[in-house]
């Protein structure tokens, strides 16, 4: 999810349908880019308040991906981890994705 500083108003805006979110994969900064917009340690509160745990973190000096899963989905996979997070971080940055280049 990538809606320039709203993420937590899109977030919040699921309403009761959050709980029939597993994942989410959502762009965040660390410095704000826009008026009132929630940084990193602002939607990780958010985040793990609802249930998620932080299985992806790519977020480098300024802004990145963050991949974040139910709690329960995440306890109980028997994929190893690290699998999950490099398939993850590989297909936000392009690559598996159909394409021969593996690049958008």
């Amino acid at each position: 999810m990538d809606v320039q500083g709203a993420e937590l108003l899109v977030l919040e805006g699921f309403g009761a349908a959050l709980s029939q979110l597993q994942v989410v994969w959502i762009e965040v900064s660390r410095a704000p880019l826009c008026a009132n917009q929630p940084l990193v340690a602002d939607v990780s509160e958010w985040m793990q308040g609802h249930g998620f745990v932080l299985a992806v973190n790519a977020v480098g000096t300024h802004f990145g991906n963050q991949l974040w899963v139910r709690q329960a989905i995440w306890s109980q996979t028997q994929v190893p981890r690290r699998q999950i997070s490099q398939q993850a971080i590989d297909f936000g940055f392009g690559k598996n994705r159909n394409d021969p280049s593996g690049g958008p």
